[in-house]
């Protein structure tokens, strides 16, 4: 692709068009029903940067202790092996049975949505999704009109972008090694285009549609308004 009419693709767009799981409904209802039954089996192995999306009350109950032990434990007091255990959990947020420990007890006070609320969320994700595919259509074409018109009228062309904004996300007594369960997510490792990586990149943190965590925590409270905020912020970028 290379013409004047042609348009520019959205890095990691591909993670937002995939339809792998939701362009198959049995899929989308299994992933629901796995989401939704992994809290009442004591011996699963439970996603923190899936339950991150929930509710403050449900965030409070959980024991997010539990996975940053595993870290300190990994290590015996070595900060090398301390930071390679918590480079395993960043890295293998999909495969996360393999590194995260199983509960010891049932985790009677998270709460996760009816499974009414999780499908009535699937319906949301998916109008949000089709929303947002459209906004980075029109964002390529007013960016190709723009680069057009600036070659034409023989200016200065390129588009500047702001850095993000530093947020404190971490207590300035707290180690490095720990990891952020709310903000961090399965998705914060994938490259994407998204407007909003000028305000704070960890709003797009569980947006890749291929993968199953990240489909289960976008349909949960907390997942569904980052997708919300992250369209808004394509649109106004328009």
């Amino acid at each position: 692709m290379g013409g004047p009419g042609s348009l520019k693709r959205v890095e990691g767009i591909e993670h937002i068009e995939d339809d792998d799981i939701l362009g198959v409904s049995d899929k989308m209802l299994f992933y629901s029903k796995e989401l939704k039954s992994s809290v009442e089996n004591e011996q699963k192995a439970h996603n923190p940067f899936v339950i991150g999306k929930l509710d403050t009350e449900s965030l409070k109950n959980f024991d997010f202790e539990a996975f940053q032990g595993y870290i300190r434990g990994a290590g015996e007091g070595d900060k090398d092996e301390e930071e390679e255990a918590a480079r395993k959990m960043r890295i293998n947020r999909r495969n996360f049975g393999r590194f995260f420990p199983k509960l010891n007890e049932r985790s009677s006070l998270v709460t996760i949505p009816s499974m009414l609320v999780l499908s009535c969320n699937i319906i949301e994700t998916l109008r949000l999704r089709s929303e947002l595919l459209m906004a980075l259509e029109q964002s390529g074409v007013l960016e190709g009109l723009y680069k057009r018109q600036t070659e034409l009228m023989r200016k200065d062309s390129t588009i500047y972008l702001q850095e993000p904004f530093k947020f404190t996300k971490h207590h300035p007594d707290v180690v490095e090694t720990l990891i952020n369960f709310i903000d961090e997510g399965p998705a914060s490792d994938i490259k994407v285009g998204l407007a909003i990586n000028e305000f704070d990149e960890s709003l797009r943190s569980s947006i890749n549609l291929s993968d199953p965590e990240c489909f289960k925590a976008l349909i949960l409270p907390l997942g569904l308004e980052e997708l919300r905020a992250v369209l808004a912020y394509e649109v106004m970028n328009l």
